[in-house]
């Protein structure tokens, strides 16, 4: 539990873009903007129609913090904890709103459980590039709705107000979906078959069942690897096989003094006589 919050930076990064979202919400979230449209020239959008991009980016962010091989053999069901940790940051913004009794905060909050599930949506196919999704997403409703605020188009969603029945409706099924695709684990594919994938020149492991239906190998016989005496090899190679030398031809003399014959018999005893 705790490597997986410190992984998905749960109190820091999660924290301040909901923080942040919830913030620009009740302060400037009402306030109308004039941006170019494709159609009406130029119309009049809210900003609360941006405002959910930071705690979206935020949690798309987390999400792709991983541990790669950890959570690939994790024990524990990892997306669950995801997607725990998706309802948590959306709630605790649904409180903040509820608390200050902000319309343009709930409005924030709608919308960025509705562009989340659109994210959550794409990213077993988009991976990182995901979180492009939704600010694609706002710029169609800027660029190609027809009717500027306060009456939009029912598909953009966004600029709804709070109380838009099929706003709520989108947002929810977005969310519920984009969830439940992520507790299947699609996100968890690519990771485990980089880990799993067999070695081309490895022999593949036959299940029980095919083991016990199966005739053991026939081994080839060892009759060549019989000992036989006579055909021992040496351990010499050719280059090593030489006469030994004889301990005669040996000079055990010490090499550091100077080279002096050495006397005969007769020259023994002619000196013991002479003395």
């Amino acid at each position: 539990m705790r490597w997986w919050i410190k992984a998905r930076r749960a109190y820091t990064v999660v924290t301040a873009g909901a923080l942040a979202s919830m913030l620009l919400g009740i302060l400037v979230g009402d306030q109308q903007v004039l941006l170019p449209s494709l159609f009406s020239g130029a119309q009049t959008a809210v900003l609360v129609v941006f405002i959910p991009i930071p705690v979206v980016a935020c949690l798309a962010l987390s999400l792709d913090s991983r541990l790669t091989a950890f959570e690939a053999s994790a024990v524990r069901a990892v997306p669950a904890r995801d997607a725990g940790l998706v309802l948590t940051a959306l709630f605790t913004c649904l409180c903040i709103a509820l608390l200050f009794q902000s319309d343009t905060a709930l409005c924030v909050t709608r919308n960025a459980a509705f562009l989340t599930g659109l994210m959550l949506l794409t990213r077993p196919f988009a991976r990182r590039a995901a979180v492009m999704v939704p600010v694609t997403w706002i710029a169609l409703v800027v660029f190609l709705s027809r009717r500027p605020w306060p009456d939009p188009d029912p598909w953009t969603v966004l600029p709804e107000p709070a109380s838009a029945p099929h706003a709520v409706l989108a947002a929810t099924t977005a969310l519920a979906a984009g969830l439940a695709l992520h507790l299947r684990g699609e996100a968890r594919t690519p990771a485990q078959s980089a880990l799993l994938t067999a070695y081309p020149g490895r022999a593949r492991h036959r299940a029980l069942e095919e083991l016990a239906g199966s005739c053991p190998p026939s081994w080839p016989s060892r009759a060549h690897e019989r000992h036989r005496p006579s055909r021992r090899r040496t351990a010499l190679t050719p280059a090593d096989r030489h006469s030994v030398p004889r301990l005669s031809s040996v000079n055990t003399v010490s090499a550091t003094g100077p080279d002096v014959p050495r006397p005969t018999v007769h020259e023994v005893v002619r000196g013991c006589c002479e003395s």
